[in-house]
């Protein structure tokens, strides 16, 4: 495993730590922090090459954030098939996430538009900043927008030239987390590199769960988003405002993630909220084991991991339609599937569960039906991958000999 590591190293044998039959190697970090860095090959020629005792037969990459440039360089040396993992759509977009163009944050339709991408940009990366007083001044009296703007466009054209030189000269095979994904990714621009889907594993439970039985006088709920906008944080404000303020006493929520900034918020006067930080892997059972519902009013997934989390202990989810999601949940059958406007959707959704729990027990029927696949699910899937493509270049190899 090789990964970035912020100290200055002139030889990339200098840190390495083994464990058994595994080693982590370190390479230096990037200066610039982010993809675009690539695109300068500014590669530092006093650097060693990448030095193991073998032949990889295969390379899978991650994620290339935060890597010193040389980094592609040196696993082309290879010559061997590399494996590119696409878990986002920064490859294509100046955000991670393309949810910021429209107010009710609908996907970007393709093919995507370098002007109209520009004008996106300029407009809310100022406006997902924190802006001291002076700062909004100051962008005021003069056209920040307009250099914004300006220093958009040549990014996102570097980008599109970095994209199109790493998928098509360096890229032999991609993995996508999701079908739905996969198939939006590859509408906005057309490649002939080979995919495969593979679902991120979900760790399953080793025993039993023991669920109690919904009581009909007090639904828990569980939001585990924090405070970030992609996942809907602005939803679960006004929805559980507009219900408590409605005299709704049989629901209890807690609410995960951020949790100094989420108590600061409009829901911190109800007595039914509570607030916690974020929770870690190991306290899954304890957390979900509470709730009866759980809710992720998400903007943008390309694989949603906690929705097969909620699944796997039982817990009744609702959620939006996106990528990776309906895949897994059938709507009113082991979970519910939010349409826009999705505030006012959730709350009839939660006004007719309050008003009849019975539904959420035939949805936790539907949920002891739904298979998920497991960690070990995915990497056997993994290697399986692994020695179809190792196979197929020894067969290309051997015709070559021949």
């Amino acid at each position: 495993m090789l990964t970035p590591n912020s100290k200055k190293l002139n030889n990339f044998n200098q840190l390495v730590k083994k464990y058994q039959k595994f080693t982590h190697y370190y390479w230096p970090l990037s200066k610039d922090n982010n993809q675009l860095s690539f695109y300068k090959e500014n590669y530092t020629d006093n650097l060693k090459n990448i030095s193991i005792p073998f032949v990889p037969d295969i390379i899978h990459i991650i994620d290339l954030v935060n890597f010193e440039t040389s980094i592609l360089k040196e696993l082309k040396k290879f010559n061997v098939p590399i494996i590119r993992h696409v878990w986002n759509f920064e490859d294509l977009c100046y955000f991670v996430q393309p949810i910021y163009r429209f107010p009710d944050k609908s996907f970007c339709k393709a093919p995507l538009n370098i002007d109209t991408c520009s004008k996106c940009v300029a407009t809310n990366i100022f406006k997902n900043q924190k802006k001291t007083i002076y700062q909004k001044l100051k962008y005021l009296f003069i056209d920040y927008e307009k250099k914004n703007y300006i220093l958009a466009k040549s990014e996102i054209s570097n980008r599109n030239k970095l994209f199109k030189f790493q998928f098509n000269s360096i890229i032999n095979h991609l993995i996508f987390p999701s079908e739905s994904f996969a198939k939006y990714f590859l509408s906005h621009e057309k490649l002939n590199t080979p995919i495969s889907i593979i679902n991120h594993g979900i760790k399953l439970p080793k025993k039993e769960i023991n669920k109690k039985s919904v009581d009909d006088r007090s639904i828990k709920i569980l939001y585990t988003g924090g405070i970030r906008k992609e996942k809907g944080w602005d939803i679960i404000q006004s929805v559980f405002k507009r219900l408590f303020d409605e005299g709704v006493k049989n629901i209890k929520l807690r609410i995960y993630g951020d949790r100094q900034q989420a108590a600061k918020s409009i829901l911190k006067k109800y007595e039914s909220v509570e607030f916690f930080e974020n929770y870690n892997p190991d306290q899954l059972s304890s957390v979900f084991s509470w709730a009866d519902l759980a809710i992720a009013p998400t903007y943008f997934e390309t694989f949603c991991r906690v929705v097969r989390e909620y699944i796997t202990y039982e817990v009744v989810p609702i959620t939006t339609p996106a990528f990776g999601i309906t895949e897994i949940i059938k709507d009113k059958y082991n979970g519910i599937l939010l349409n826009k406007p999705y505030g006012q959707d959730l709350y009839k959704t939660l006004k007719n569960l309050i008003s009849d729990p019975q539904n959420i027990k035939n949805l936790k029927k539907g949920i002891k039906k739904t298979i998920i696949d497991s960690d070990e699910e995915e990497y056997t899937k993994l290697i399986l991958l692994y020695k179809s493509i190792i196979s197929s270049k020894n067969n290309i190899n051997q015709k070559n000999d021949n």
